[in-house]
């Protein structure tokens, strides 16, 4: 794990120690949770954009691609792909026209 000093904004600083004492978390662990969840909304935006893959959203959340679809769900957040492109897909895989 590595280590990236930061300097808060006083709003950040207390929004950090109100998490960490209403979960009884140290103030490190508050802010993983915080940063996880901002890095879980990110991630959902760019992926309901069409801007980054299922694959490319699996490796910036560092989790398999069943998790991701499941945060993803979990955001409200639906698959990008047409019915048309599932078809053709599927239609590759049968490798038929």
């Amino acid at each position: 794990m590595g280590v990236i000093p930061v300097r808060l904004p006083e709003a950040l600083e207390r929004a950090v120690d109100r998490v960490a004492a209403q979960d009884g978390l140290d103030r490190s662990t508050a802010l993983r949770r915080l940063l996880n969840i901002g890095l879980d909304h990110y991630v959902a935006q760019r992926y309901a954009a069409g801007e980054i893959s299922l694959r490319e959203a699996a490796d910036w959340l560092g989790v398999t691609l069943r998790e991701t679809m499941d945060r993803l769900e979990a955001a409200g957040v639906t698959g990008n792909l047409t019915v048309g492109e599932v078809r053709a897909a599927l239609s590759d895989l049968r490798g038929r026209p």
